[in-house]
């Protein structure tokens, strides 16, 4: 199979965009846990700290509850002794308030994990509007050989569409192109 065509594979382009949006689905999920989770060490931290008050000493405290304060205010999972922990939380400035998932962020996850893959969504769309700007920016400087090899498949386009606003499209970019190649515009 020669290069062009086993780029071309419409498996291996959705392929590839289905592995892109994976990513995307996979990087809003961990957005989506971390965020929860510390929202949720947020929540715990406040209520030992309305039940307990601020801890002075290490004995006031178990050595569950110390990982936890020194966990939320570090940012990270922590562990040591006590006294340890305790002069981490003490000399830690506490966290910013979590950022909340929002409800907009959870329907662009559904919508990545439900939605069908189309053509807009592979390389190859990309690939075809980048030639075809290309063509566009270039064709005034096509000779009337090439400029008429161009015209053939517009032409033949413009024939077999049946969509009254394509075949509108194509005959006025069939005419932009015949008034580039004479020199008019």
């Amino acid at each position: 199979m020669s290069f062009i065509a086993n780029t071309l594979n419409p498996k291996k382009i959705v392929a590839r965009a289905k592995t892109t949006r994976n990513k995307e689905i996979q990087d809003l999920e961990k957005e989506k846990k971390h965020r929860l989770k510390r929202k949720s060490n947020g929540d715990q931290v406040r209520t030992l700290l309305q039940v307990k008050g601020e801890p002075m000493e290490a004995k006031n405290v178990s050595a569950d509850e110390m990982i936890l304060l020194s966990s939320w205010k570090s940012g990270k999972k922590v562990k040591g002794k006590k006294a340890d922990l305790l002069k981490l939380y003490l000399e830690t400035t506490a966290p910013s308030k979590a950022l909340a998932w929002s409800d907009t962020e959870e329907e662009q996850l559904t919508q990545l994990k439900t939605a069908a893959m189309t053509f807009n969504d592979t390389e190859m769309d990309t690939s075809q509007k980048k030639s075809a700007n290309a063509v566009k920016a270039n064709v005034s400087k096509l000779d009337d050989n090439q400029a008429n090899e161009l015209l053939e498949p517009i032409t033949k386009h413009a024939a077999t569409t049946t969509s009254t606003t394509a075949t509108t499209t194509t005959l006025t970019m069939l005419l932009d192109v015949r008034m580039m190649c004479s020199g008019l515009v």
